[in-house]
C-alpha cells in the first residue's frame, strides 16, 4: 500500500504547466510553476524530504517539458537555488 500524496501549494502551478496543451501557453505556466517552487524556498515552514524529493520531481519534469515541448536544452535546476542557466 502506499502512503497518500501530500499536496504542496506550487503543485497547482506545476500541474497546470504538465497538463497545459496550449503551445504559446506552455513557457508562461513552466516559467510560473519554476517561480512557485522558488517562493516555497523562501517560506519559513521547513520543507521535508518528502517534499523535496517532490520538488526534485517536478524540477525534473518542469526540465524534461522544456526539452520535449518547447524545443528548448535547458538545465535541471539544483535544489540549492541556483539561477537556471538556461535563463540568461
Amino acid at each position: 500500500m502506499s502512503e497518500p500524496q501530500a499536496f504542496y501549494s506550487w503543485q497547482v502551478a506545476y500541474r497546470l504547466a504538465v497538463f497545459e496543451t496550449d503551445a504559446i501557453k506552455i513557457r508562461e505556466r513552466v516559467h510560473v510553476a519554476l517561480m512557485a517552487i522558488e517562493e516555497r524556498f523562501q517560506d519559513v515552514v521547513r520543507i521535508d524530504k518528502v517534499e523535496n524529493l517532490a520538488i526534485d520531481r517536478a524540477r525534473t519534469g518542469l526540465a524534461s517539458i522544456r526539452m520535449e515541448r518547447l524545443k528548448k536544452p535547458t538545465f535541471i535546476i539544483s535544489l540549492t537555488n541556483e539561477p537556471d542557466q538556461s535563463e540568461g
